[in-house]
């Protein structure tokens, strides 16, 4: 059925119940009124009137926006059917027998079927028409052959006609009056993230832009345009005539305005005459242009809009300019975009007016708004920033972190974004809360060694950069997601909580410039109405909260998307995307989207990110939002055996890519991976970097390739263990910034770095295998690969007996065990059976014997062999789904004790050189001579998800 709001709406305007309808707007008609059947008798060639026969009707008309048709709805309102015999009739037995004849009313093209066709009609008995409440439908169709000029318009005409079907008696048959139709195939009209290359609209309404007074986000806007309609004098630019503007709607159908394409040459010279007039330049000068000049914040509103045939360039007509606020000018803007796409305004087509509505129950009056994000002019196009996680500032001396901002500083980079301040619930703590700072608030723990929040601000004081200070992170978030209200309602709190205590301590900082909310947002779980208004209260009640701290600090959020598994339950397109954040960005204020690109975490790629990109900022214009849109540029990549720096080469394409659709580029994170200061520790990415940045051109290389690895030799170690060393490579730019080690044809591992060794780690016994090398540098060149060189290691010694399994029979419980982190939910360690069960995992699928945890940087098991044991082999399996964020993890120790309190190591086994298949691996400690009771596994987890499923202690 149609919209029941817009047909509540159209039914309460007078003319609904006109013959002629009414025509709510270009999508949208409706009428409601009795139609009447006269059914009679033919005597003599003569029709006698037998009777009348009437029903109450409404009808819809609907316009379409995805293709040339447009859908007319029939409702028969039951109860209203009356049937009026005449007193001439010749049959006394009328009505009796009408009620069960058919009434059919049906929608018809006044044009011949192909120019117009039509399917369908709302059919039935009288009787059915006057019990069955029913909604019924037929489309019309417009082929976009019986169009003309280069959007294929065609104007139709149709009408209702009704007849009687079965029974003896004949009827007047009935036609209504005509209604205009227009269907186009205007392929560049879209509207939220979405294009429209095919419609129908009511032509019969004059479309009207509306603007309102009251609304605070384009009040001063539509003061403008109310000023320039109703006293163009009064406004700038000064003219030695009396100005005329066009637009206002005065009761005929001229003095409209016509839409023109940004290609036009007329807009251009619109945006020139604007600019001269906001400017006080040729032909206007001090006193004639626009006065006073925009401040921070605002920008120079002209009207009518350049987008029209009637704009400032335009002879025939004067036009108005004034400075307003930024984000009132973005969001009028926007409704502007919005109203062209949903009543598909044609180019050099279609008339349309402005209407201004309301009274100012807010400010109309144009005042500068807070000062805009700081981005250096002279670092157009090149990072503006980067993220940085507080491990890495608590791990730098005072003078490494001061080296390290200042050398942001010279790269053109302003911002510095602090990850996170507190967690909510850290899983690395057992769920307590944590904080990188001393806070006074009871129930954290510190998780770093200093004060990272007054470190990060006093090195950024002393070197010119800007912080944005994010406030909790939780390690909930990732299984709760926006599905609780009373767990966001807490987040809420502690949010509130902690703005209040960070800008207490630190807000006299001159480097505190702003704020960083660090929930993150995707394209899977938030498509219900229950997410979508759970993450409209926690970031709407965040930011007010912050706001009322001091609303000069602006409010950063990332959100990011997957455009790559589109299978994901939940999944949303673009366009649906787009929706979601439209809606969103109507019910709060944000003032930097930092929109994760995706690439590094394979969640996109260059060809695909744009998309994303573009649908966000069409959400953006339809909220009106005034935020800034920045692209969050991955500058890691998943490498063959866990997270490393990606090459500036792919870094230029990524920003490359999406350039069109932001204002800014930040990073995540060129702190951790491109800088020599991060634990990757090369200068090949930063120098690669360095050498782009000069001018920003250019696709990042360097223009210097590596020279090839000589003298490659392998050295058998031991059954488990190869030493590759090789001649180093050389390379005069950038500098090497490590090696691709290939094993039996497959990238198995990066060395990174210039040091030209490799030892290959937990490999099977008795086997032969074959090594390559090839070098890269920082900007992403590559050498000649290496000779072929082949090693075989010996067999592996045999043990027997699993003590872990405690004698059980097969698929029994095993040894009992104790960890000090839980498993996941979504993969539980049921019952605390799974890691000595004897069960394992597939090799290469998900299953019940795996248990999970994600993101928890350290935990363990210890394990009760119930006996004292000789143990030769310790071992677990893991599981890895690069894909899924699923990685072996980077270290696992195995300890030993006879008395379950003083534990010594028995061996360290750092991540061994894999595939990026989906596959499991065992981490195996052999040739042990120890003694135990009791094995701890610890497990160095990393940032992702960690899988085993068994621990072995063997003999």
């Amino acid at each position: 059925m149609p919209d029941q709001a817009m047909l509540n709406e159209c039914l309460s305007r007078p003319n609904a119940f006109t013959k002629s309808g009414e025509t709510l707007n270009r999508k949208f008609w409706c009428s409601q009124g009795y139609y009447v059947v006269e059914y009679g008798t033919e005597v003599n060639g003569n029709f006698v009137l037998d009777g009348v026969a009437m029903v109450n009707v409404i009808n819809v008309a609907v316009g379409s926006e995805n293709d040339r048709t447009w859908r007319v709805w029939t409702h028969a309102i039951p109860g209203t059917v009356k049937m009026n015999p005449a007193p001439t009739s010749m049959h006394p037995d009328w009505p009796t027998k009408v009620w069960g004849y058919n009434f059919l009313l049906q929608a018809e093209c006044a044009q011949a079927v192909p120019y117009c066709g039509s399917t369908g009609g709302a059919i039935g008995t009288w009787t059915d028409w006057n019990v069955n409440d029913r909604w019924t439908y037929q489309d019309l169709s417009s082929p976009k052959t019986s169009g003309t000029g280069p959007d294929s318009v065609t104007y139709h005409s149709w009408y209702f006609y009704l007849k009687s079907e079965g029974g003896p008696y004949p009827i007047r048959e009935y036609s209504s009056s005509q209604h205009m139709v227009r269907c186009d195939s205007a392929t560049y009209l879209t509207y939220l993230g979405k294009r429209y290359p095919e419609g129908c609209v009511m032509y019969s309404v004059l479309p009207h832009l509306q603007y309102d007074l009251g609304n605070a986000k384009h009040a001063q806007v539509a003061k403008h345009i109310q000023d320039a309609q109703n006293n163009p004098n009064s406004t700038y630019p000064k003219e030695s005539h009396s100005k005329i503007i066009p637009g206002k709607y005065t009761g005929s159908s001229t003095n409209g305005l016509h839409r023109i394409s940004n290609t036009d040459a007329r807009y251009a010279q619109n945006n020139t005459s604007r600019l001269a007039a906001c400017n006080g330049t040729s032909p206007y000068s001090a006193s004639t242009g626009m006065s006073p000049k925009t401040t921070a914040g605002q920008q120079c509103d002209e009207y009518p809009f350049r987008s029209t045939e009637e704009g400032a360039s335009n002879p025939n007509f004067d036009f108005s300019v004034r400075a307003v606020a930024s984000s009132h000018n973005t969001s009028a803007g926007a409704s502007l975009g919005n109203f062209y796409g949903q009543d598909r305004i044609l180019y050099n087509a279609d008339q349309f007016w402005v209407e201004i509505n309301g009274a100012c129950a807010t400010s109309c009056t144009p005042t500068a708004s807070a000062a805009p994000v700081n981005l250096d002019p002279s670092g157009a196009g090149r990072l503006n920033g980067s993220f940085i996680q507080p491990a890495l500032v608590d791990t730098w001396s005072n003078a490494t972190l001061n080296a390290e901002l200042a050398a942001m500083k010279a790269k053109h980079m302003s911002h510095v974004v602090l990850q996170w301040t507190a967690n909510s619930y850290d899983k690395g703590l057992g769920g307590q809360r944590s904080a990188v700072f001393p806070t006074s608030q009871s129930g954290y723990v510190r998780s770093t060694n200093t004060d990272v929040v007054a470190r990060l601000l006093a090195a950024a004081n002393a070197t010119g950069m800007e912080v944005y200070i994010g406030l909790q992170v939780s390690d909930q978030w990732w299984n709760v997601y926006a599905n609780d209200a009373n767990w966001i309602n807490n987040e809420v709190a502690t949010a509130t909580a902690l703005a209040r205590e960070l800008a207490g301590k630190y807000r006299s900082n001159a480097s505190f410039k702003g704020w960083y909310l660090s929930f993150e947002i995707d394209n899977v779980h938030f498509g219900t109405q229950t997410a979508e208004d759970n993450v409209s209260n926690l970031l709407g009640s965040i930011t007010n909260e912050l706001r009322s701290i001091d609303n000069t600090l602006p409010i950063a959020i990332s959100p990011f998307y997957n455009a790559v598994d589109t299978v994901l339950y939940g999944w949303q397109s673009p366009s649906t995307w787009a929706s979601m954040w439209g809606r969103l960005l109507q019910r709060f204020n944000i003032d930097i989207i930092a929109l994760q690109d995706g690439v590094g975490a394979g969640h996109a790629s260059a060809a695909t990110v744009g998309e994303w990109f573009s649908a966000m900022r069409d959400a953006m214009n339809f909220a009106g939002s005034p935020a800034m849109l920045f692209s969050d540029v991955e500058t890691f990549i998943v490498g063959p055996s866990s997270l490393q720096p990606m090459t500036i080469r792919t870094i230029v394409a990524d920003m490359n890519a999406v350039k069109p659709y932001v204002e800014g580029f930040w990073s995540f994170a060129y702190n951790h991976y491109q800088s020599p200061r991060s634990e990757f520790a090369s200068t090949s990415y930063d120098k690669a970097y360095d050498r782009w940045a000069v001018n920003a051109t250019g696709d990042g290389s360097d223009g210097d390739t590596p020279t090839a690895p000589t003298g490659l030799s392998a050295t058998v170690n031991n059954s488990q263990q190869v030493t590759l060393t090789w001649t180093g490579s050389k390379d005069t730019n950038s500098g090497i910034a490590g090696y691709h080690i290939y094993r039996d044809n497959e990238w198995v591992a990066d060395k990174l770095g210039t040091t030209a060794s490799f030892v290959d780690r937990q490999l099977d016994g008795s086997r032969t295998y074959s090594y390559q090398i090839k070098a890269f540098d920082g900007s992403g060149n590559e050498s000649a690969i290496s000779a072929t060189k082949t090693a075989t290691t010996p067999a592996t010694p045999v043990t027997n007996t699993n003590f872990a399994r405690c004698g059980a029979a097969t698929d029994a419980v095993g040894c009992a065990y104790t960890t000090d982190v839980a498993a996941d939910a979504l993969y539980p360690d049921t019952g605390g059976t799974k890691l000595t069960n004897g069960a394992h995992g597939l090799n290469n699928a998900y299953g019940p014997e795996w248990q999970g945890r994600n993101g928890v940087a350290n935990y363990s098991f210890t394990i009760d062999l119930g006996g004292v044991r000789a143990v030769k082999e310790i071992n677990s399996t893991w599981f890895q789904v690069r894909s899924d964020y699923t990685f072996l993890p980077p270290n696992v120790t195995y300890l030993v004790s006879t008395d379950g309190v003083n534990f010594t190591q028995a061996s360290s086994i750092d991540i061994p050189a894999i595939g990026p298949g989906v596959q499991t691996k065992t981490y195996r400690a052999i040739s042990l001579n120890v003694s135990a009771r009791y094995v701890k596994v610890k497990v160095k987890g990393g940032d992702a998800w960690s899988m085993t499923d068994e621990v072995e202690v063997r003999g």
